[in-house]
């Protein structure tokens, strides 16, 4: 009471419980929902994404045990997807291909080969990839035994297409160059143009006299 008026002042730090819990349960004076960062379900958000497309194109409801079946599905196709290309680009990464070693050496070295039984080896095979490389290098190590190209391991078909200035030679080796490097796929109507392309550089590249023809080691 106020002494000198005679009147009752009221307590205005009083605090309404009442009220402040129902302001707190409305979303209008939730004032502090920006600051909390939410739970982020990224399958979740998916899921209704998925939902809601089926719902609004197709009239589809689907539940969501289905959703994340297809998405199973779905990722299992992918994964096998990239193990194929792996295995049919990169087999190497799965350590031996099946083939030969004996046959097939990795450089695309000119010695120490046997090119006939490593071409006829191919041939049975239907390996035509390595058919048209053993053909390629069989035709580098012609030129290079008659003096016509100075063959060095490092050296790629385009040193020896300039090296060479023939346009026989070019058509050639850029049909190697699309088999070896270039993921080609080489069949039994290329090698059969390769072999025809290799008869025509014998013949405009005849073995130089006082050359010794060298053999295939």
């Amino acid at each position: 009471m106020n002494p000198v008026l005679g009147l009752t002042v009221a307590d205005t730090l009083r605090c309404d419980s009442l009220s402040l819990v129902e302001w707190k349960s409305q979303s209008d004076y939730d004032y502090s929902r920006e600051l909390v960062t939410p739970d982020f379900n990224l399958m979740q958000w998916i899921t209704e994404k998925v939902q809601r497309f089926l719902s609004q194109f197709f009239d589809v409801s689907i539940d969501e045990d289905y959703v994340r079946l297809i998405w199973i599905v779905a990722g299992v196709i992918v994964l096998a997807a990239i193990i194929y290309l792996l295995v049919r680009y990169r087999p190497k990464l799965f350590g031996s291909t099946g083939k030969n070693k004996e046959y097939y050496p990795e450089e695309d070295t000119i010695y120490g080969i046997d090119f006939e039984k490593a071409i006829r080896h191919a041939l049975d095979n239907e390996n035509y990839h390595e058919a048209v490389r053993m053909v390629y290098l069989q035709t580098l190590r012609y030129l290079s035994d008659n003096d016509y190209i100075n063959w060095q391991i490092f050296k790629t078909p385009t040193q020896y297409i300039v090296e060479m200035q023939n346009d026989t030679f070019r058509t050639f080796s850029m049909n190697f160059v699309r088999v070896r490097y270039g993921n080609y796929d080489a069949d039994v109507s290329l090698y059969e143009t390769m072999q025809d392309l290799q008869d025509t550089l014998r013949q405009q590249c005849p073995p130089k006299e006082g050359v010794e023809k060298g053999g295939e080691e």
